[in-house]
């Protein structure tokens, strides 16, 4: 059915997968999540690990830094089912229906659906403030506003594709 995708680096991932993992046994259907840590420090690795207690969770990790393009092409190849759901260390889904919704898709008339983004309304500390700033000023955008340009607004941090396809965008795309 799915396979949720998550590369990692040097974040903590335990809160996001727990849930991710609550609502998805919620719904009783085939899935699995893969985590791929990216050369991460050894603290975050270590700290990481404990997601694997979960069933149907898997957690991989690089020897050297490989950089966000070929981690997300190592998570689609090793994922078994059609449909990933790539998602950044750094979302938490927003509603307890997330998944749920995400599924309505999972459908021959889509080939790639993109999720939107939002950030806590609370400043984040003086080392998260940029990219808070940024990302609430830039990246926030409506799924209304989205969809009336579909192709111009798109954030790699949360979409599902289907397999194959993914696979021959993605061999496109200079790996790093």
């Amino acid at each position: 059915m799915i396979s949720v995708l998550i590369p990692v680096y040097n974040y903590d991932i335990i809160s996001l997968v727990g849930e991710l993992h609550r609502q998805l046994i919620e719904l009783k259907i085939e899935f699995e999540i893969i985590c791929w840590d990216d050369a991460s420090k050894n603290i975050f690795q270590k700290s990481n690990q404990k997601i694997e207690i979960r069933e149907k969770v898997t957690y991989r990790s690089s020897k050297k830094n490989l950089g966000r393009n070929s981690t997300r092409q190592l998570l689609a190849e090793t994922a078994k089912f059609d449909w990933l759901l790539f998602l950044d260390a750094d979302v938490l889904p927003k509603s307890n229906l997330f998944i749920k919704t995400y599924l309505k898709f999972v459908e021959p008339d889509y080939s790639a659906v993109y999720g939107g983004i939002c950030y806590d309304k609370q400043n984040p500390s003086s080392e998260f403030a940029l990219r808070w700033t940024y990302g609430s000023m830039k990246e926030v955008v409506k799924a209304k506003t989205r969809n009336k340009k579909p192709y111009k607004h798109t954030v790699s941090a949360n979409f599902l594709i289907y397999k194959p396809i993914f696979l021959k965008l993605n061999s496109k795309i200079e790996q790093s």
